[in-house]
């Protein structure tokens, strides 16, 4: 015997009015025009079957006191079920399981794919801000900072120079990069112009320059990698899993853009 309350996703003890909101959510759901899934036609007419019956007070009456009948012999008789038919049960059980996470990730899809739009928008404006013309600067050198942490034996070691301008323009450098800038007073500087990040450092006569920006140098994958996902993210509207997943990669990657963004 189907249970309908268990396709309408609903207990037993459910009020008329909850199991009316539940299947105004699944008909909207796995509706054919809405749903290009190849389970969906079938659900959809599961769901209006379930509904006919427990949503009608009568109907529902009659339904309830056959599963009360049905259950009791249902339990009597799985008493003397063989291990093969306890691993069925298991296996429905899991594919009760996964329909159920299916449910929730095609709930939940079309506000995760927000993530993507945003990635989107966010991948064009660090490809514009990389394709302008950088603003070209010359800034004192005020002071240059050596600067450590403490490791793990508790001891200091090196990590980085810092190297400051007079106008308070910190740039960070490293040991075999800051070596030029100790012989110079001034440094040229190219800032981009959306952002305003720190692309490169060169001395005055252009001779020794450095990548500063690692967004628009060795990490420049990340937004790529990041574009690449989102469109897939927002195009494939065939299949709930793979893009829902696709969703979510987007949101990680984008938090680590905007990370390099604001560094």
């Amino acid at each position: 015997m189907r249970d309908y309350y268990q396709i309408m996703g609903v207990s037993p003890r459910a009020t008329e009015a909850e199991i009316k909101r539940s299947y105004r959510k699944l008909a909207v759901l796995y509706h054919p025009d809405k749903n290009t899934s190849i389970d969906a036609e079938e659900r959809f007419k599961e769901i209006n079957e379930a509904y006919e019956t427990i949503g009608d007070p009568e109907k529902r009456q009659q339904y309830d006191y056959q599963l009360r009948v049905h259950s009791t012999f249902h339990h009597a008789h799985t008493s003397t079920v063989d291990s093969a038919s306890r691993r069925r049960r298991a296996y429905r059980a899991y594919r009760e399981e996964v329909q159920s996470s299916r449910e929730l990730m095609a709930e939940y899809l079309p506000k995760m794919r927000w993530a993507c739009w945003v990635s989107i928008v966010v991948c064009l404006l660090v490809c514009l801000d990389a394709l302008l013309p950088y603003n070209q600067l010359q800034e004192d050198i005020l002071e240059i900072n050596r600067m450590y942490r403490t490791g793990r034996g508790g001891g200091m070691i090196y990590d980085h120079d810092e190297l400051v301008t007079r106008s308070g323009m910190m740039i960070k450098l490293y040991d075999d990069e800051i070596l030029e800038f100790k012989e110079v007073r001034q440094i040229k500087v190219e800032k981009s112009i959306l952002f305003g990040k720190i692309v490169t450092a060169a001395t005055p006569d252009n001779q020794y320059h450095v990548r500063v920006a690692s967004l628009y140098s060795n990490l420049s994958f990340i937004p790529i990698l990041l574009f690449v996902v989102s469109v897939l993210g927002v195009s494939i509207r065939d299949k709930i899993d793979f893009p829902f997943n696709l969703t979510i990669v987007s949101f990680l990657l984008l938090i680590i853009v905007v990370f390099l963004i604001l560094r």
